[in-house]
């Protein structure tokens, strides 16, 4: 994960790769998709949503890259409410 940020008046821009996944073999790596989750609850208490942008990139293992960006974009919309 890439992280970018200066100030809370700045935008703060997260690029979020997912081929660091445990089954991911290619990486090598071993995130789970609740460490995505944790680095979202992370970015969401030190950041404002409003200024916050995050590009979600990498992940070949289909299933596990499919269900990481799925917990990822429903902890995001719970961040909305």
């Amino acid at each position: 994960m890439i992280i970018r940020a200066t100030t809370k008046k700045t935008l703060f821009h997260s690029i979020t790769g997912y081929d660091a996944l445990l089954e991911d073999t290619l990486a090598g790596l071993v995130l789970q998709s609740s460490d995505y989750v944790d680095a979202i609850e992370l970015i969401s208490a030190r950041f404002p949503k409003s200024k916050t942008m995050y590009g979600l990139e990498g992940g070949y293992d289909q299933t596990a890259t499919a269900q990481a960006i799925g917990d990822t974009i429903e902890k995001l919309n719970e961040e909305q409410q």
